[in-house]
C-alpha cells in the first residue's frame, strides 16, 4: 500500500517538475506538492493521462514517422548517403573514394567495431526519442544491424577490404519492428516499423573492373560436376566470377584473348559505359578479324567476327595476328582494354572427318591442324600441355590454348561458332603412327587417343 502510494505521489509531483531524493519523496509530496493527502490518495484509482513517446531526429521538435534517418552511411571522405537519396544498384554502385578501404571504414549509427546495437541503446545514445510528459527513461525492443555481402554472396566482416574482383558489394542496414516505451503516463508506448536499405558500393576500378568474361565453365566453381579440380588459373590472371583480369592495358599481347574464332565473345562489366559509345582501333586495319560491340544486360558484349567454315582460301588468310585497343568514348580518349589475337580458328561444319581428310580440309584454307597445346594445357601420360603436372583437363590461363582461354567452346554458348558439344577434335600428330591425339571439346576438356581411321570433327588454326 505504501509503495503504491509512493509511486503515485512521485508521478504527480514529477509532472509539476518537483524532484527530490527517493528517501524523502513521501514527505516532500506532502509539504511541497500543491495537493492534499486526500487528493494524492484519490489518484490511485486514476491513470495519469499524457502523450506517447516518439521518435525524433531534431531534439524533440518534430516527431518522425519512420527510421529513414537511421539508415544512413558516411564514406571516409565525408560523403553521406541516405535511404531517401539512395540511387545505387548492382549496375550503378557507389564508387568508394579510395582503394584499400574496409567495411569498418563505412560510418553508420552503429558504434565502431560492432555490426549491431539494441534499439534501446541506439535511441538513448543519440537522443533520438522524446516524451512531452518529461519521462527520461525509455526502453525499446529489437535491434539495428549491418550486414554486407560481396558479389558472390559471401558475408564480409568489418576487417575485410573492398576488392574490385568481388564488387559490387551490398551493404544492408535494417532495424527490427520495435516498441518504444516509457515508465509513466498513458499512452506510454509507440510502435516503430521495421525498415531497411541496401547500398551497392565498389572500390575504384582495378584489374577486375576491366576483366573480360568468356564462358566461365569450366572453372573450379563452374565445372558442371566434372571430376577433378584445378580448373581455375592463377588469381593474378583469373577470377571465377569476373573472368580474365586485365594484365597491362599498354601491352595488349599480355591480355586475354590471344586466340579467337568467329562468334566467340566475352563480356565486360564497364560501369557508366554504354555499348554505342565504345570504339576501337584495329592493327593492322585491313585484318579480316573484326569486333561487334553490343549491350548484354548491364554489360558490354565484345564479339569476334572473321573467317569461318565455307571461307575461301583468300578470305581465310586475312585472319592475321591482330591487335585491338578499346575506348569507352567515340573520341578514343579513354582507353579501357586491349588484346591481340595471335591465332584464328575455323571449325568445320557437317560430319566428322578422318585424320587425313581433316588435314586436307585445313590445308585448303591455308591453315593446319592445331597442336595439342594450341587447344589446351591439359596433360595425358607423355602428352604434355604447357603446364607441368596439370591433370587431363585444362586450366584457365591466358595463352593456354583455345579451350583454356574460352572455356566450353560449343555452339550452345557461342552461337554461330560451329563448335559442337560433346565432340572430339583432331590435333596435329607428332608422328605417322596409328595413334593420333585428339581433343575432347566438352565435359573435362581432356585429351583422348584415337586411330587415324576414326572420324572426328575438325578445327583448323591459322598458319605461323
Amino acid at each position: 500500500m505504501f509503495s503504491n502510494l509512493l509511486l503515485q505521489s512521485k508521478a504527480i509531483c514529477h509532472n509539476k517538475f518537483i524532484y527530490f531524493k527517493l528517501l524523502f519523496i513521501w514527505l516532500n509530496s506532502i509539504v511541497f506538492c500543491p495537493y492534499s493527502y486526500a487528493e494524492v490518495i484519490s489518484t490511485m484509482t486514476n491513470i495519469i493521462q499524457g502523450t506517447a513517446p516518439y521518435l525524433t531526429f531534431d531534439g524533440g521538435l518534430t516527431p518522425a514517422s519512420n527510421t529513414d534517418e537511421l539508415l544512413t552511411i558516411q564514406l571516409p571522405d565525408g560523403t553521406i548517403y541516405s535511404k531517401t537519396d539512395n540511387q545505387s544498384s548492382l549496375s550503378n554502385p557507389i564508387i568508394l573514394p579510395a582503394n584499400g578501404l574496409k567495411l569498418g571504414d563505412i560510418i553508420t549509427f552503429i558504434p565502431a567495431g560492432q555490426t549491431s546495437i539494441s534499439m534501446t541503446d541506439l535511441l538513448n545514445n543519440n537522443a533520438f526519442w522524446h516524451d512531452l510528459d518529461g519521462d527520461d527513461e525509455m526502453i525499446a525492443t529489437g535491434n539495428f544491424r549491418l550486414v554486407a555481402h560481396d558479389i558472390k554472396g559471401n558475408e564480409i566482416s568489418l576487417n575485410d577490404s573492398f576488392v574490385d574482383c568481388y564488387a559490387p558489394y551490398s551493404i544492408m542496414l535494417q532495424n527490427d519492428a520495435a516498441i518504444l516505451s516509457t515508465t509513466y503516463g498513458f499512452p506510454n508506448s509507440t510502435l516503430i516499423n521495421a525498415n531497411n536499405v541496401i547500398y551497392y558500393i565498389t572500390p575504384p576500378k582495378g584489374a577486375c573492373s576491366y576483366a573480360a568474361q568468356p564462358n566461365l565453365t569450366l572453372s573450379n566453381s563452374h565445372n558442371n560436376g566434372s571430376l577433378g579440380s584445378n580448373y581455375s588459373g592463377p588469381t593474378v590472371e583469373w577470377d571465377d566470377v569476373k573472368g580474365f583480369k586485365l594484365q597491362d592495358i599498354n601491352n595488349h599481347k599480355l591480355n586475354f584473348p590471344t586466340t579467337g574464332a568467329n562468334n566467340f565473345f566475352f563480356l565486360m562489366d564497364l560501369m557508366n559505359t554504354v555499348a554505342n559509345e565504345v570504339n576501337y582501333v584495329k592493327i593492322p586495319s585491313n585484318s579480316g578479324i573484326n569486333l561487334s560491340i553490343t549491350s548484354e544486360g548491364s554489360k558490354i558484349k565484345i564479339r569476334l567476327t572473321g573467317p569461318e567454315a565455307g571461307a575461301s582460301l583468300n578470305e581465310a588468310i586475312t585472319a592475321v595476328p591482330t591487335s585491338f585497343i578499346l575506348y569507352s568514348d567515340k573520341e578514343k580518349q579513354n582507353k579501357i582494354y586491349s588484346f591481340t589475337i595471335k591465332k584464328w580458328f575455323i571449325a568445320q561444319t557437317g560430319d566428322g572427318l578422318s585424320y587425313h581428310d581433316a588435314t586436307q580440309y585445313c590445308n585448303n584454307l591455308g591453315y593446319q591442324l592445331p597442336k595439342i597445346e594450341q587447344l589446351t594445357n591439359a596433360s595425358l601420360d607423355d602428352i604434355n600441355g604447357n603446364i607441368a603436372g596439370q591433370p587431363n583437363h585444362y586450366q584457365r590461363r591466358i595463352g593456354g590454348g583455345l579451350f583454356s582461354e574460352w572455356g566450353e567452346a560449343n555452339d550452345e554458348y557461342y552461337r554461330g561458332s560451329n563448335f559442337k558439344n560433346n565432340t572430339n577434335y583432331w590435333t596435329l600428330a607428332s608422328s605417322q603412327e596409328d595413334l593420333f591425339e585428339d581433343k575432347d571439346l566438352d565435359t573435362n576438356e581432356h585429351i583422348n587417343l584415337d586411330t587415324m581411321e576414326f572420324n572426328n570433327q575438325t578445327v583448323c588454326i591459322s598458319p605461323d
